[in-house]
C-alpha cells in the first residue's frame, strides 16, 4: 500500500486565502505553516525561524526585521555545550529607565539599577566623565589597552612588570629600564643605573650627585665653560700659595692639564719664558712700577745689589752702599751752599763707607767759591781769592798780587826774617816772596840785626816808632871791604819816623 499524500492549501505568502476555522495552509517562499481561526490565519511555525543545532553548533532562533525593510534577523542562539538545562524567566513587568536586566543566579530575571549590582563591584562606578574606583582595580590576568595618558597621585604599586610602549618601557622590582625619556617633576631617591642617556636638567635633578654615582668625564668639551659657576664655590679662606693647583690649557686647544700657582707666579714676573710686560704694576698700596721706573713715595727699595745705572733723583738715606767704580753725575750751578761729602777712610781695602758731609765745608757752584770755617791743611794749587785767617804752613810756589794782607803783632822772643821781593811792583804782578838770614829783627826787643847794609839813613814810614831814646844796634856791621865799624842809629825825630845811622 503506497503512502497517502495529503495535500494543504499552499502557494505564495502573498496569495494565502482566508483559511477556514481548521484549515491549514503553507507559505511556498516562506516555509510558514498557518491555520485557520475565528480571528484568522493564525502562524503555527515555519522553518526561517528555526536555526537547527549541528554537531558542532547550538541551535537558535531569528527574529526577522520587517518585511519591508529587509531580510535581516536577531538570532538567539544556544552554546555549543551545556552543563545542564538552562531556563531564563523573564520579568513580569519592564523596568525603570537605565536599568539592565539581571539574574539571581536560577535563571530569574529581572531589571536592577546598574549602581545597585554590588556583587560585581559595578555599583561603586560613578556615571560622570571622570569615573572613580570604589576599591581596587582587578585585571584578572587581563590587560588594558588604549592610549592616553594615565594621571594619578599616590602610589603605582604593581607585584610584576609594568610594560609600556609596547614593552620599550618596564618598571618591576628591580628598578625601572627605560629605553625613551623619563620626565617628572622631581626625583626622590638614588639613580642606580649607571647608564643615563639622554638629557637631565636642573629641575629633574633637585641637587647635586654625588661623586660614586658618577663615571670620569673623558671626553673633550662635554662640559662648556659657560657651564661652570664657580661664584657658589667656597672661598679658600687664604692667600693663594705656589702649592696650589689651577687648570690650564696646554698650548692652547691641547690638553686640559693642571699647574701650581708657582709657575703661574714666575711667569707673570718673567721668568720661566714668561717675559711678561705691564703698563703698570702697583705693589701693596703705593709703589708703583711702570714705563717711569720704581715710585716708592712712602717705603724703601731694598735689594741684595743693584746692576745697571740708577737715573733719576734719589732722596731718603742711604743706609748701606757697596763699592761703586762709577757714579753718574750732573752739572749744577745753583747759586747757593751744597755740602761737600767725605768717607771714614781712603777705602783701599774696597770695604762699605759710610757718606757724610759737614756744614763747616761748603761749595758754590754759581761762583766757583769754597769756603772753610776751619782749617785747610793741603797744599793749594791755583789762586786763593778772599780773606785768608789762621795758620798758612807749607810753601806757597806762586801767589797773585793782593791789594792787602792781613797781619798778626808779634812780641815773642825770637829771631824773625824780614821778606822782600824782585821789585817794587808798580804794576800789580805775581812775585815772589823771599827772605835772607842775614837781616833779622826780635820783637821783643825791638832790635834788627844785620851786617853789610849799605845804606846811611831810611825813613821808616811803615813802623810807628813811640820811643824818642830807641836806638838801633847793628851788631857785625861790616862794609863792602870788610872793614867792621862800629855802628849805632839814633832816632833823631820820632814824629817823622827819621833814623840816623851812625857809622
Amino acid at each position: 500500500m503506497s503512502s497517502p499524500v495529503i495535500k494543504l492549501k499552499r502557494g505564495a505568502f502573498a496569495d494565502l486565502p482566508t483559511l477556514a476555522v481548521g484549515e491549514p495552509g503553507f507559505t511556498t517562499d516562506r516555509y510558514q505553516l498557518f491555520v485557520g481561526s475565528p480571528d484568522g490565519n493564525k502562524l503555527i511555525g515555519g522553518g526561517e525561524f528555526w536555526n537547527l543545532n549541528s554537531t558542532t553548533v547550538g541551535g537558535g532562533i531569528r527574529l526577522y526585521e520587517a518585511t519591508n525593510n529587509g531580510s535581516n534577523f536577531v538570532e538567539l542562539r544556544s552554546p555549543a555545550t551545556l552543563g545542564s538545562n538552562i531556563t531564563f524567566l523573564l520579568p513580569a513587568a519592564d523596568g525603570a529607565a537605565d536599568q539592565v536586566l539581571k539574574t539571581d543566579g536560577s535563571g530569574n530575571l529581572t531589571f536592577a539599577a546598574v549602581d545597585s549590582l554590588s556583587n560585581a563591584g559595578l555599583n561603586n562606578v560613578v556615571e560622570d566623565t571622570t569615573p572613580q574606583l570604589g576599591g581596587n582595580l582587578d585585571l584578572n590576568t587581563k590587560t588594558i589597552n588604549g592610549s592616553g595618558n594615565i594621571d594619578y597621585s599616590g602610589n603605582l604599586t604593581a607585584t610584576g612588570n609594568a610594560s609600556f610602549n609596547s614593552g620599550n618601557a618596564v618598571i618591576n622590582d628591580q628598578g625601572a629600564s627605560i629605553s625613551g625619556i623619563v620626565t617628572a617633576t622631581s626625583f626622590s631617591g638614588s639613580v642606580s643605573t649607571t647608564d643615563l642617556s639622554g638629557t637631565i636638567t636642573n629641575a629633574q635633578l633637585a641637587g647635586s650627585i654625588v661623586d660614586s654615582k658618577l663615571n670620569q668625564i673623558t671626553t673633550a668639551e662635554k662640559v662648556a665653560l659657560s657651564a661652570l659657576d664657580i661664584d657658589g664655590g667656597t672661598d679658600i679662606g687664604a692667600a693663594v700659595v705656589d702649592a696650589d693647583l689651577f687648570i690650564v690649557d696646554d698650548g692652547g686647544g691641547g690638553t686640559n692639564r693642571k699647574t701650581t700657582a708657582s709657575r703661574i707666579k714666575s711667569y707673570v714676573l718673567g721668568g720661566g719664558g714668561g717675559g711678561s710686560t705691564f703698563d703698570s704694576v702697583v705693589v701693596g698700596s703705593a709703589t708703583t712700577i711702570d714705563a717711569n721706573g720704581i715710585d716708592a713715595p712712602t717705603g724703601i727699595i731694598t735689594a741684595s745689589s743693584f746692576v745697571g745705572n740708577v737715573t733719576g733723583d734719589l732722596t731718603g738715606t742711604a743706609d748701606l752702599a757697596t763699592t761703586s767704580n762709577q757714579v753718574k753725575t750732573t752739572t749744577r750751578s745753583t747759586n747757593a751752599s751744597h755740602f761737600l761729602t767725605f768717607v771714614d777712610s781712603d777705602n783701599g781695602s774696597a770695604t762699605t763707607e759710610n757718606i757724610y758731609t759737614d756744614a763747616g765745608v761748603t761749595y758754590n757752584p754759581s761762583s766757583n767759591v769754597l769756603s772753610v770755617s776751619g782749617s785747610v791743611a793741603a797744599d793749594l794749587t791755583g789762586d786763593v781769592t778772599g780773606n785768608v785767617t789762621g795758620s798758612v804752613t807749607g810753601t806757597a810756589s806762586s801767589a797773585t798780587a793782593a791789594n792787602t794782607v792781613f797781619t798778626q803783632r808779634n812780641e815773642t822772643s825770637g829771631t824773625y826774617y824780614f821778606t822782600f821781593v824782585d821789585d817794587n811792583n808798580v804794576a800789580p804782578s805775581a812775585n815772589t816772596l823771599f827772605t835772607d838770614t842775614t837781616l833779622n829783627v826780635n820783637p821783643s826787643t825791638n832790635i834788627v840785626s844785620g851786617g853789610g847794609m849799605d845804606m846811611v839813613a831810611y825813613f821808616i814810614n811803615s813802623v810807628q816808632i813811640t820811643s824818642t831814646a830807641t836806638e838801633l844796634n847793628f851788631l857785625d856791621g861790616s862794609t863792602d871791604d870788610g872793614e867792621v865799624v862800629a855802628s849805632k842809629a839814633v832816632v833823631a825825630s820820632p814824629e817823622r819816623n827819621l833814623i840816623i845811622l851812625v857809622l
